[in-house]
């Protein structure tokens, strides 16, 4: 008894002195506020020049460096010709008011509708502006989570999403591989390099837990499979003629799209959890969600519905008009 004793006391005096040392030394906690113009990666753009890509992040009302929040991403469309990531600084802060560290992305835009003589290709195709745009999309989240300590992000709560082309970059985020771009385009990865190791040096991974798409697609369905089906909310019109709702070519002539409803199917026959948000006789950039671009609609059932994932509460359906899906 008397030797047991003689290893307790000086354990417990230890513990104590290690307790007291890391509560005399912890770290203060920091206020965390929104964040303007963060350069996340370099990249040659259309004429050549190695341009700068920044973000803006959005933190909760009384966020603190000693806690960790769940992070989402969302992508300002525009067609990879315009659009800024100020397009969704209100969406971005709707999340962040729900509890979200938020961040919106530029990335690099631009081609010729026309090919010209003499016009690189690998700058020229819409095709080609948004290979760039999904690698600036890769880089963007390789260094968030690079950076997830210093912004308090809790990589195991990260979601993405987007509107029209930022939907599309979303979904290509979470279902794109460099091997489906050496089959069906070789010569993007060719002369514009890898699809997630561009812009930066970065050698992270990520995994996405959720997906929001605002009017998006997909360039194949079946890039969906059981294995990496993730649970997504969608919002669609039914009359868009850009980016149509299931399955046809949209705007861009020759390039056929599987939209909202094709990868809500695609989705549910694996049985994850799926939302559509469908508006009769909606346009492009669906006016009654998108509310003067403040986006109130989709981003409330959104942040609800990345919620409702982490609890692995998630719920599955198609919405029409302006019905709410989600409760918590």
């Amino acid at each position: 008894m008397k030797n047991l004793k003689f290893y307790i006391f000086p354990a417990l005096f230890f513990s104590f002195l290690l307790l007291s040392f890391k509560i005399i030394f912890k770290e203060k906690a920091e206020p965390l506020k929104n964040l303007k113009d963060i350069v996340y990666a370099k990249n040659l753009d259309t004429i050549g020049e190695n341009d700068p890509l920044n973000l803006d992040l959005y933190f909760p009302k009384g966020a603190t460096t000693d806690k960790m929040y769940p992070f989402v991403m969302i992508i300002h469309g525009g067609g990879f010709r315009n659009g800024t990531k100020e397009d969704f600084g209100k969406a971005c802060q709707h999340l962040a008011d729900s509890g979200f560290i938020a961040a919106s992305i530029n990335y690099r835009m631009g081609y010729t509708v026309q090919e010209a003589k003499g016009v690189n290709r690998q700058t020229s195709t819409q095709s080609a502006a948004a290979y760039r745009a999904f690698q600036d999309a890769n880089a963007a989240m390789r260094f968030l989570i690079a950076k997830a300590k210093e912004y308090a992000i809790d990589t195991g709560k990260l979601f993405i999403g987007g509107g029209s082309a930022g939907a599309m970059m979303a979904l290509n985020v979470a279902y794109d591989t460099e091997e489906f771009y050496k089959k069906n385009q070789p010569e993007l990865v060719k002369g514009l390099g890898g699809l997630r190791n561009s812009g930066n040096e970065l050698k992270n991974t990520f995994t996405v837990k959720g997906i929001c798409s605002m009017w998006g697609a997909l360039p194949d369905s079946t890039l969906i499979t059981k294995t990496n089906a993730i649970p997504t909310i969608f919002f669609h019109g039914t009359e868009d003629p850009a980016v149509p709702i299931d399955i046809g070519f949209g705007i861009a002539k020759g390039t056929r799209f599987f939209g909202t409803l094709c990868l809500y199917r695609q989705l549910r026959k694996y049985n994850q959890p799926a939302i559509a948000h469908i508006m009769p006789g909606g346009k492009h950039v669906v006016k009654e969600y998108s509310q003067q671009r403040t986006f109130a609609f989709p981003m409330e059932n959104t942040a609800c519905f990345f919620k409702k994932v982490l609890n692995k509460k998630a719920n599955s359906g198609i919405y029409y008009k302006m019905d709410g899906s989600c409760k918590l």
